[in-house]
């Protein structure tokens, strides 16, 4: 089988999508021959991408055997470029998949909504429908896409990282988030009512939050906003983006992960603490609560400021339970996730929808 991925990615190590993309196509490039093609021209591969010279003469000027690819994967929705690309291979009659990584959820689509319904109902509805597939990332995303049909879940993968320590003898718990400051996606403002909520009994336990992002639009001061207005700058820090060492370090002497989106793809972000090892405070938005549930990997958060406190304080009342729970995210990632199976189960859907 012959693949073309295409994207619009930047060598972004805080944005899920911008590392998840790199890792699809190199997990399938060990079953098929992939290509991949980034709309920014950022080089990403070495060996396996081509430069983008516009939708004019797609995929021609492309190296043989990738100039006649039996598919092509966009990653995402919402970009103008997939218009002038789709129409051109539908004129190639050229099969393509879209992998939206949550763009197309219900309560994705509500934010900025009248912004979306104009673009989509003149661009992106007719790019999505001719597509020949839309591949979601997790069951909750698949069941609440727009999509009524034509869909099927493979989900982001995840590399084993060594056990973090735990840190048992220590006081207190010291949560963590490391990602995008996106208020009303990842929930923020849960995040922070929730510690407001509990503010005394997080101090009397010295049970602290550090917050880990890059300030995008304005949005850092939006997030102070909310520590200020509860009242909670003794026991929630802001810290810039951390990638590479830095962030190991602090996964390593953190204790629990806490996202609270309201809607997600599949977030890369717990997935790669589980793999450390960590126990995680995870709301349905993520589509991963159930999972959390199933290996005990974590503790469901709900939706609410109130269920989000909830699972704060069951966090720190089964300290003991830490190295159990986190185990068993190891196990979660290593059954679930490994980049070798996510490419053999993408493989095998492409291949039933070329049959199809």
């Amino acid at each position: 089988m012959v693949i073309v991925h295409i994207a619009d990615i930047a060598k972004d190590l805080t944005n899920g999508v911008h590392v998840a993309v790199p890792k699809h196509v190199q997990a399938q490039a060990e079953l098929a021959q992939v290509l991949f093609v980034n709309l920014r021209n950022i080089k990403v591969f070495d060996d396996r991408q081509c430069e983008y010279k516009g939708a004019a003469n797609f995929p021609d000027y492309l190296p043989n055997p990738f100039n006649k690819p039996d598919l092509v994967i966009f990653h995402e929705v919402n970009n103008i470029e997939y218009i002038r690309l789709y129409k051109r291979l539908i004129t190639k009659k050229i099969p393509y998949i879209i992998i939206p990584h949550g763009e197309i959820t219900r309560t994705a689509l509500k934010k900025k909504w009248l912004k979306k319904k104009i673009a989509c109902t003149l661009w992106f509805n007719r790019f999505v429908k001719k597509a020949a597939a839309v591949q979601c990332l997790s069951e909750n995303e698949a069941k609440e896409s727009v999509i009524a049909k034509n869909k099927f879940v493979v989900p982001n993968g995840m590399d084993l990282h060594e056990q973090k320590p735990t840190h048992l003898e220590r006081n207190g718990m010291k949560l963590l988030y490391i990602g995008r400051l996106d208020p009303l996606h990842k929930g923020l403002d849960l995040m922070i009512g929730a510690v407001g909520k509990i503010a005394e009994y997080m101090r009397e336990n010295k049970i602290t939050l550090d917050i880990y992002g890059p300030d995008i639009n304005g949005r850092l001061a939006t997030i102070k906003g909310y520590i200020a207005e509860e009242g909670v700058k003794d026991i929630v820090g802001t810290h810039p983006p951390v990638v590479g060492d830095e962030k190991e370090d602090i996964v390593n002497e953190g204790d629990i992960f806490i996202q609270t989106s309201r809607f997600e793809g599949l977030p890369l972000g717990i997935l790669e603490v589980l793999s450390y090892g960590m126990p995680v405070i995870a709301t349905e938005g993520t589509n991963l609560m159930g999972q959390i549930v199933k290996y005990g990997c974590g503790y469901p958060a709900g939706q609410s400021v109130e269920t989000i406190a909830k699972a704060i304080k069951d966090a720190f009342n089964t300290k003991q339970e830490w190295p159990v729970i986190g185990k068993a995210g190891r196990m979660l990632i290593e059954n679930d996730y490994s980049w070798n199976k996510i490419g053999s189960a993408a493989i095998e859907k492409y291949r039933e929808v070329l049959d199809e």
